[in-house]
């Protein structure tokens, strides 16, 4: 279970002879904070989280240029709702260099945020997603459910590699408060391998759209889903 265990207290307030009390209430686990983190090449050009492990993550998870992250089956990974001075989210993942989740059928690698309550259950705009930036290349995300963020999966301009930028596989991008996958390209020519591929993949319930290419760009999209049926958000434009 996600919840390591369930923790009640209380705050009392004296105010002349009155007192009063406030419950308090809140689930807590045991995991490793991750604030604002850049994964040093010191490191090594391959780091791998623990899967027994839970990672909490504030603000900015950046991998390098030339630098892989690993993450293994049945890792659990939490994103804060926490905001700039412009109250934009801010925690995600920025992916320079490249980035490779291993989840497997019934074990699979879930991003969401830390709220437990049944208020925040599929609430999305939690946090901000995962971004896949100009130097990355040879993404792979296997088996991975993706929810309750801004944008589930980000990626701009050119693919670098003979071969797929980001490759989904049998993967899930649920209630984003924005798009699903969202393209940026504006590049003169097509490149000659997709930026985006995806097999087997679901998308659904987007506030703005599940699928945009701004600028237009090369996907590959084999037996996918896109679908929006949820009543928590209005939308004016075609999904």
């Amino acid at each position: 279970d996600r919840r390591d265990e369930f923790l009640r207290d209380r705050l009392l307030f004296t105010i002349g002879d009155n007192t009063q009390d406030v419950d308090i209430e809140a689930f807590i686990f045991d995991g490793i904070f991750l604030q604002d983190t850049i994964l040093a090449p010191e490191l090594g050009q391959t780091v791998v989280l623990d899967e027994a492990n839970k990672y909490v993550i504030d603000g900015f998870l950046v991998v390098p240029e030339n630098v892989t992250l690993v993450i293994p089956a049945g890792t659990q990974l939490y994103f804060t709702p926490r905001k700039d001075a412009n109250f934009n989210l801010i925690s995600s993942i920025l992916v320079n260099g490249t980035l490779r989740v291993d989840g497997e059928l019934g074990n699979e690698v879930v991003f969401q945020q830390p709220r437990f309550g049944d208020r925040y259950e599929e609430t999305s705009d939690q946090w901000r997603g995962i971004a896949f930036f100009s130097t990355s290349r040879g993404n792979i995300l296997r088996h991975a459910l993706i929810k309750k963020a801004l944008i589930g999966v980000y990626q701009e301009f050119n693919n670098p590699a003979p071969f797929a930028k980001v490759f989904l596989d049998r993967r899930e991008i649920r209630n984003m408060s924005a798009y699903g996958i969202l393209s940026s390209s504006f590049l003169p020519v097509l490149p000659q391998f997709p930026q985006i591929r995806a097999e087997n993949t679901l998308i659904h319930n987007c506030g703005e759209a599940t699928f945009q290419a701004t600028g237009g760009g090369y996907y590959e999209f084999d037996h996918c889903t896109f679908a929006n049926y949820s009543i928590n958000f209005i939308r004016n434009q075609p999904q």
